[in-house]
Formats: C-alpha cells, sequence, structure tokens
C-alpha cells in the first residue's frame, strides 16, 4: 500500500508498506487496510494486491457474539410492508362484511385467469444465526493508542497564528514570544544583518513572520516555532539579485548511494541543517525594512542583509555555494555527474548527498563528521 508523504515519518521513509485487505468503505472507492507492522487500520486507493498470500489465516480466532433481538425478514418486491410500534385505532366503523363461500376451487379457474391472478409475497423468516468467526484482535486493531488520540486532539484544537500580532494576543502568547526572541537571537549571533541609515532611493524588502508547531520525535512535546521571512516577491531581477537557480540532489543518486551503503555496511545519518540558510553570505547587496519585534526606529533606519535569510530569491544558491566552499576545503570534491554528490576518500571515506538544507551522509565514522561540521 503506498503511503502519502505527508504521512511519512521521515523523508526516507518507506513509501509503502505491506497489509492485508480488510473490506472497502462505503463509497465503494477505498479499500480498509490493515497494516502488518503496526497492526493499524488504513483507508486508501492506492494498493497493490498479491491474491497468492493469505497472512490473516495464520492468527487465530473466537467467535463472535452476535445478539437476534430481532428477526430478518426477506420481503416480496410488489408489496411492502411497514411495521409500526403501537396498534392505530380507526374512527370510522364499517359495517362487518358478509362472507361467501366459493363452490370452486383455484383449480376451476381458467388457465388465463389463474396466470394473471396476483400471487402471494412469499415471506421468509431467518432464524439466529450460529457465531461467526472473526478475529480475536479485530477490536484492538480499530482502537488507536491514547497518546495518539491526545495528539490528534490537541492538533485539531491548535490554531497555529498567521500574523505577528495574532500570535502576541493568543493563549500561548508567551511561547509565541519566547520563539520570535530565540530567531531575532540566533541572527543576532550569525550577524545576519547590520543596521544602516533609510534613504529615499533605496528600494526596501517586506519582512512577514511564520509560526508553525512542531512535535518533538524523541520526547513527544510540543515545540514552537518562529521563522522571519523575507517577501521575495517584492524583489527586482538584477537589483536584488542575479541567479536564483541552486542545484538539488537527483533521486537516483541517492538510491545508488543507499545501494552502495548497503553492500559495504556503511553507516547512513540524514542531517538537518538548523538556521541553514542564516550560515551563507550574500554578494549583492540588500535591504529590508525593520522586521516587527525588533526595537530599532523604523523611520530612520533599514537593516542590510549580510547573509541570506529565508524567503529570498537567491538564499538556496547562497547556502550551496557556502556549504560547497567548505566542503572542498576539508578535502571533499564534487562529483562530476552530479554536484549534489561531494566524496572524501581518506579514510574514515565519507559521501555526502546534499537536498537543499538536508544531508545525506554514508562512511565507517559518521559521528566524526558530525562533530567536524558541529551539527
Amino acid at each position: 500500500m503506498a503511503i502519502p508523504k505527508l504521512h511519512r515519518s521521515w523523508k526516507l521513509a518507506p513509501a509503502g508498506e505491506r497489509g492485508a485487505l480488510l473490506g472497502y468503505e462505503n463509497n465503494n472507492t477505498s479499500y480498509r487496510i490493515l497494516w502488518l507492522h503496526d497492526k493499524k487500520v488504513a483507508i486508501t486507493k492506492h494498493a497493490t494486491f498479491d491474491e497468492t498470500s493469505f497472512p490473516s489465516l495464520n492468527q487465530d480466532h473466537l467467535p463472535a457474539d452476535i445478539t437476534t433481538d430481532q428477526q430478518c425478514f426477506t420481503i416480496g418486491e410488489t408489496d411492502s410492508i411497514t411495521a409500526s410500534k403501537e396498534p392505530q385505532e380507526l374512527n370510522n366503523q364499517s359495517p362487518p362484511l358478509e362472507m361467501t363461500e366459493e363452490p370452486h376451487a383455484e383449480e376451476d379457474l381458467p388457465t388465463e385467469l389463474r396466470n394473471k391472478a396476483p400471487q402471494a409475497t412469499r415471506i421468509r423468516v431467518i432464524g439466529p444465526r450460529h457465531p461467526t468467526l472473526v478475529n480475536s484482535n479485530i477490536d484492538n486493531l480499530n482502537i488507536l493508542p491514547y497518546s495518539r488520540r491526545a495528539n490528534i486532539l490537541l492538533t485539531s484544537l491548535d490554531t497555529t497564528p498567521r500574523t505577528f500580532k495574532a500570535a502576541l494576543i493568543s493563549d500561548n502568547r508567551d511561547l509565541w514570544k519566547e520563539a520570535i526572541d530565540k530567531e531575532l537571537e540566533a541572527m543576532v549571533k550569525l550577524k545576519v544583518w547590520e543596521v544602516t541609515g533609510l534613504e529615499d532611493n533605496r528600494k526596501l524588502i517586506g519582512t512577514t513572520w511564520v509560526f508553525k508547531t512542531k512535535q518533538n520525535p524523541v520526547n513527544g512535546k510540543k515545540e514552537y516555532k518562529a521563522r522571519l521571512c523575507a517577501q521575495g516577491f517584492t524583489q527586482t531581477p538584477g537589483i536584488d539579485y542575479e541567479k536564483s537557480y541552486a542545484p538539488t540532489g537527483r533521486l537516483n543518486s541517492l538510491r545508488t548511494l543507499i545501494a552502495f551503503a548497503a553492500a559495504n555496511n556503511l553507516q547512513f545519518h540524514q542531517l538537518d541543517v538548523k538556521s541553514a540558510f542564516l550560515n551563507a553570505p550574500l554578494t549583492e547587496d540588500v535591504y529590508f525594512s525593520i522586521p516587527q519585534g525588533l526595537n530599532i526606529c523604523r523611520q530612520s533606519h533599514c537593516l542590510k542583509l549580510k547573509k541570506a535569510i529565508y524567503g529570498l530569491r537567491q538564499a538556496p544558491l547562497a547556502w550551496y555555494d557556502c556549504l560547497k566552499k567548505w566542503l572542498t576545503s576539508v578535502g571533499f570534491r564534487v562529483c562530476i555527474l552530479d554536484p549534489c554528490i561531494f566524496f572524501r576518500r581518506d579514510e574514515p571515506s565519507i559521501w555526502l548527498y546534499l537536498h537543499v538544507d538536508d544531508l545525506g551522509v554514508f562512511g565507517k565514522d559518521v559521528h566524526g563528521f558530525k562533530k567536524e561540521i558541529d551539527l
């Protein structure tokens, strides 16, 4: 069964899982699949079936308790029966009908009339059925763990603010304020900008705050994230930036490295560089207005960017050039066929797969490289 990207645990997680078919949804367009690895039920339209394998037959079965308080009836198509809970009383009383007994039976009727006569509706009573064998743990499969149900409830009730003002008036304003201060402190520490005077002929790029909640995969706690982004749509080509294209890793290259690592028993770690773009210096002169949350006079000052921030058109290229320069300075070489593959032949050998701000590290001593890059 195929797993959408939004429901994968991480970027290199399997694109599909093995499961068993339980049935169909009410709309008859989706399947109910039982995942064999975690015993959960999923609803999907994308599934490929192996009709020669039946994994559910190997499990224990127990009879299910079936209540038969009501009987089922099979009624013909010509008549319909409507059951009422209480008998209805008729106001109009009709005189009793005189019942006369006909001397002839049905066999005395002509054949044509006998065929045209309406047939009595057949009613077939279905008695109590025997207990049906069902899977003994089917009830447990349909019940989500408490931690997951609680997380779904919190996620559905959570309202992430869309603006800076909405974050400061929300119920979690203290947590959002802490996230904003943390982002600004990181920018000041990395010397992302410098304060300069505001000139009349100087074009300023706008900024915006992006807020997001993320669950920590280690302890399960919710983390509040705030990121200051540039409004890249206000940039002018040739003035604010020259080039914006940055190479990204090819999927075939990643598959080749994974196969190579499996064949040679190499370690493989996936790294996410924190605030990657904030480490990349800029070559263009880019100015932007004072962002919300920064205590600087907006009427007489502006900020000149010394390093890239998220949202700039040239930010991915600036980060790639910065990382490439550092990797080549410590002995790495760039692959000719794929500019996002770096390798170092010295012992222990290391291979890198670069995709924007994500790194895939292959080698015998991955932890040594992580200390070297200080991640």
